[in-house]
C-alpha cells in the first residue's frame, strides 16, 4: 500500500503521515507498550524514559482540519485516478 499510486498522491499533498518516518525524524513519539492508554501519567513516564525527555505533556486538540483533492480539468486517467496536476488544500 505504501508504494501505491493512491499513497503517493496523498503523500505529495501532505495528506499521508507515516508514524515510523515521523519517529525517525524526531517529529513524533511512539508509545509501543502495554500500558493502559487511559493511564496518562504512566504513558508520559514511558515516553519520557524511552526518548530521554526531561518534560512531556498531553494536549487535547480543539480544532481539526481536512482538505479535498480535486483533479484539474483535462487530466489524463492512470490506474483509475487522474495522473496530471492536482489542486487542493491540505
Amino acid at each position: 500500500m505504501k508504494e501505491s499510486y493512491l499513497a503517493d498522491l496523498h503523500r505529495r499533498h501532505g495528506a499521508l503521515l507515516d508514524p515510523e518516518v515521523l519517529v525517525a525524524k524526531g517529529e513524533a513519539f511512539l508509545a509501543d507498550c502495554d500500558l493502559d492508554r487511559h493511564d496518562e501519567s504512566g504513558m508520559l513516564r514511558y515516553v519520557k524514559e524511552r526518548y530521554g525527555l526531561e518534560h512531556a505533556f498531553t494536549f487535547q486538540p480543539t480544532k481539526f482540519t481536512a482538505g479535498v483533492v480535486i483533479p484539474s480539468e483535462g487530466a489524463e486517467r492512470k490506474n483509475g485516478a487522474d495522473a496530471q496536476e492536482w489542486r487542493g488544500s491540505f
